[in-house]
């Protein structure tokens, strides 16, 4: 996780002058970040600064309004002591990314399991995440992984959800299965998220899990290249300029080749440079035009 938080409690809490009210448990990020909004709003309420929430608070106004991420540091650890998850996962990214403290592997990995124990899915993902490859201190352990991707995914995490989907599609930490995979990747997709619709668009054109259906895939790859994903960009090119799934459209083709170059991809492809042969200059100058347009419209991660 970023960083970052939603853009209105961001407006709120780099405007705030105080905290105030009390606080609460919270079982994700999303959920401490809306008890700082509550306390910045409530200013009636003197802030409680022995409560592990308004330390946390504390804490976010510093890194986002004061940009000092040292002191944020410091409030962090006050509420991460006061056994507060959220406060507990922010100090195991400051160790890790070395944000206002020396990086230190372990502290992170030890502060990311205090909040992932406590049930805070943001944690259990990153835990989970880590432990399919080896991050840090830690080994890969595929099983491990599946375990913790699948608390957080149990929680509606979406990142975890597609982590878990992956685990499936592969085979790795848990049994195949791809009707579970579809299933996840389904979830994430519903959210919007690119990768999860270009899986989808996968494995309908290939059947797994799920009765072929390439017309059905070509709409999640197209969704998913609406998204700015660039593997499903290239797969769009593709499936017009060979008919798969949707009419034939070669100039359709050419546009969403642009925007796959357009998209960090410049390198030369022998079928985009076959499929620019048999169109005119009109059509090129349309098909850049409209790559153009689309591409500057597109959501940038």
């Amino acid at each position: 996780m970023n960083l970052t938080c939603k853009t209105l409690v961001c407006v709120i809490l780099l405007g705030a002058t105080g905290l105030s009210g009390s606080a609460y448990a919270a079982d994700s990020m999303d959920q401490a970040i809306e008890l700082c909004q509550a306390k910045v709003a409530n200013t009636a309420e003197r802030a409680d600064e022995a409560d592990p929430n308004t330390m946390f608070c504390h804490g976010f106004v510093v890194a986002l309004r004061d940009k000092d991420d040292a002191k944020a540091f410091t409030w962090f650890q006050k509420a991460a002591d006061a056994g507060y998850a959220p406060g507990q996962y922010l100090l195991g990214q400051y160790f890790k990314y070395g944000k206002g403290t020396a990086a230190n592997a372990g502290a992170a990995t030890g502060w990311n399991l205090k909040a992932a124990l406590q049930g805070l899915s943001e944690a259990q993902y990153v835990r989970g995440y880590a432990l399919v490859y080896g991050e840090g201190d830690l080994r890969p352990d595929p099983a491990q992984a599946a375990m913790w991707l699948q608390k957080a995914a149990d929680q509606g995490n979406i990142n975890a959800r597609v982590s878990l989907a992956d685990a499936y599609y592969n085979g790795r930490g848990v049994k195949q299965d791809f009707k579970k995979s579809f299933a996840l990747y389904n979830q994430a997709a519903t959210q919007n998220h690119s990768y999860a619709a270009y899986m989808l668009g996968v494995q309908c054109m290939d059947g797994s899990g799920v009765d072929k259906d390439v017309a059905a895939g070509f709409s999640w790859l197209l969704r998913s290249a609406g998204l700015n994903f660039a593997d499903a960009q290239l797969g769009v090119a593709r499936s017009y300029a060979a008919g798969i799934g949707v009419a034939k459209d070669p100039v359709a083709a050419e546009v969403w080749f642009q925007i796959y170059a357009l998209n960090g991809h410049p390198e030369a492809l022998p079928d985009r440079e076959a499929l620019e042969k048999t169109l005119t200059p009109e059509q090129l100058a349309d098909a850049k035009a409209q790559a153009q347009a689309r591409w500057a419209s597109m959501p940038r991660s």
